[in-house]
């Protein structure tokens, strides 16, 4: 702008060249307010927007969020090219008009304007938003058609958006066919296997990432951390430990946290140590994940001296710490200890209990017997109960072979979700333990008229810093030798400290699979 007062001041002709210029500069900057001049100026001067101008000026208002103006240009202009097009669908996109921006598009193909790259990355960004994958499919489709250089952006765009919609198979197939990668490539196959539950393959993209000498960023170190957590990965959480230090994000909050929380999670109590330890000035979040970690590991003394810690430093532990920390207590199966947490948390730190504590609680009653306790305690609390705390009792009900309660409780799962074949199963197997087989078959009928299927169950293993997913009932022909050799030996290892498998009613239970 101040070029252009300039050019006046002086009687510098002002063309139509230069007017394009300073609009673009004025996009760059999201100056909106000066774009307005400049185009009051244009019109003073008796420029009318001709495709040159005009579509300059819709890119300016676009680009600064104010569709209705871009609109109004846009559709005065004499003949909308595929500039044009590709200016007003990016505004609405960047404005989160994803609808919008596909409607756009469609009106585009109508008028027989052929896309470009300007054009096919904010329809894309559009489906990803929308979770459109079929239509981003047809899209990916038309470049292929029409030839479209495949540069990385297009290609970076593709795979974030079968990612996102979780078309891992798609995202990957393109992303093997690019001759180029770079961080965000590799960013956005990673993420997407870890939101869609693939964590052993996220795990292993950001292996193959290192391996090519691709620094990562903090998005992708907090990802695959968590992916280490949900996987049991502990050697690979360290080893991505070294490189966080190495690349310098070890002083960044959020990483330390994260760090923390794997490693508790894993049940590496020293290696949180170390890393609490290192930090300056905890949060709420630090005392959390450390808290949790000896909880989980049923180390409850030192949780009492945490807690004390962390409000003498001014922190108050909220509602999250005292799940964790009644958590761990339920799987302690210390009742006392339990009960003792539930009132200092009401009583010492004025905490209301929610649901999640109550079901703790019951949960801890149902493992240590008191079955008709918990009961009571589940229909008088202040709070809905749901799914999972009914079938943690029932479970409960079939280790102390309770079978009027069991009853109790899978009329309350089937209420709640009548396809749970779980619940079938446990009340089969509490029914088979006190050979009331005719019962055993009622629930065989009753499960197939509901159709309730069994959910597979999985389970991981880490072999070599890599991560294996196991199925309940399938072979992989990709599983070495030594994962079943590590699976055999926890097997021994299970068996020498006389945890048995409980076959006696499994055995007599094979007609209850569908």
């Amino acid at each position: 702008m101040e070029l252009l007062e300039r050019m006046h001041l002086e009687n510098v002709d002002i063309d139509r060249i230069a007017f394009v210029s300073i609009i673009k500069a004025c996009s760059s900057v999201g100056g909106l307010k000066q774009g307005r001049l400049l185009n009051k100026k244009m019109l003073e001067k008796g420029l009318f927007p001709d495709n040159l101008l005009g579509n300059a000026l819709v890119d300016m208002y676009s680009r600064c969020g104010d569709l209705d103006d871009a609109s109004c240009i846009f559709k005065r202009l004499l003949v909308q090219d595929v500039i044009s097009w590709g200016a007003i669908i990016a505004g609405y996109d960047g404005c989160g008009f994803s609808f919008e921006a596909l409607s756009l598009f469609d009106q585009m193909q109508q008028a027989g304007v052929q896309a470009n790259t300007a054009v096919f990355l904010p329809v894309l960004n559009a489906c990803s938003f929308l979770n459109y994958v079929e239509h981003g499919m047809l899209i990916h489709g038309q470049l292929v058609e029409q030839n479209e250089m495949m540069d990385m952006a297009i290609a970076n765009k593709l795979v974030d958006m079968y990612t996102k919609t979780g078309k891992i198979e798609e995202a990957e197939s393109v992303f093997r066919a690019m001759e180029y990668r770079d961080l965000v490539s590799w960013g956005a196959m990673i993420l997407g296997c870890a939101d869609h539950g693939h964590g052993p393959a996220a795990l292993d993209f950001f292996q193959e990432m290192w391996q090519e000498c691709i620094e990562a960023d903090k998005t992708i170190f907090l990802c695959v951390l968590k992916a280490c957590a949900s996987t049991s990965a502990i050697k690979l959480a360290r080893l991505i430990h070294f490189q966080v230090v190495a690349s310098g994000h070890n002083d960044d909050r959020d990483i330390e946290n994260t760090l923390l929380d794997t490693y508790s999670k894993l049940g590496s109590i020293d290696d949180s140590c170390r890393v609490f330890d290192g930090l300056v000035g905890p949060d709420t979040v630090s005392w959390a994940a450390m808290i949790a970690g000896y909880a989980r590991c049923g180390i409850l003394q030192i949780v009492h001296q945490c807690l004390k810690d962390m409000k003498q430093q001014g922190l108050q532990p909220h509602a999250g710490i005292f799940s964790s920390v009644l958590l761990g207590c339920t799987h302690a199966g210390v009742l006392n200890e339990g009960y003792q947490f539930f009132k200092s948390m009401i009583n010492e730190y004025g905490i209301t209990p929610n649901v999640e504590h109550y079901h703790c609680i019951v949960d801890l009653l149902g493992r240590v017997g008191q079955l008709k306790e918990a009961i009571a305690m589940l229909v008088t609390m202040p709070a809905m109960s749901d799914m999972i705390v009914w079938t943690s009792l029932l479970t409960s009900c079939k280790t102390y072979h309770n079978v009027e309660l069991g009853k109790v409780c899978l009329d309350e799962i089937l209420r709640i979700d009548p396809d749970d074949a779980s619940a079938y199963l446990l009340m089969a197997s509490i029914y088979a333990g006190a050979g009331m087989w005719e019962e055993v078959r009622r629930l065989r009928v009753l499960r197939r008229l509901a159709g309730a299927q069994k959910k597979r169950g999985v389970t991981f293993l880490e072999v070599d810093n890599k991560v294996y997913e196991f199925v309940v009932g399938e072979k992989c022909a990709s599983m070495i030798e030594p994962v079943y050799l590590k699976a055999e030996r926890i097997n021994r290892l299970i068996r020498s400290s006389a945890y048995l498998p409980q076959v006696e009613s499994v055995v007599d239970l094979p007609s209850m699979e569908l």
